[in-house]
């Protein structure tokens, strides 16, 4: 995260407007654990699941299953900060 934008925020989650999601495999039982996973992570956050995208069947570094980026835009600010989750 960027500790700036953290400083900033009292809940950074409330922020973020988008996540591009890469998953590595493309099975619908990958998918369905994933669309499980993602609802529970927002939730969790108490915050509602930003708008995504989600490509799948790519080969992620360390071959590991998924790796999401997020975008979250200070409004207030008029800054806009890349997150890697």
């Amino acid at each position: 995260f960027s500790t700036v934008f953290q400083a900033q925020v009292a809940n950074v989650w409330d922020y973020i407007t988008r996540c591009e999601v890469y998953l590595r495999d493309s099975d619908a039982e990958s998918n369905s654990e994933y669309n499980k996973a993602y609802a529970k992570y927002w939730a969790s956050k108490n915050a509602i699941p930003p708008a995504r995208i989600t490509i799948y069947g790519v080969k992620l570094a360390l071959n590991a299953a998924v790796e999401i980026q997020c975008i979250a835009y200070h409004h207030e600010k008029n800054e806009k900060h890349h997150i890697d989750l």
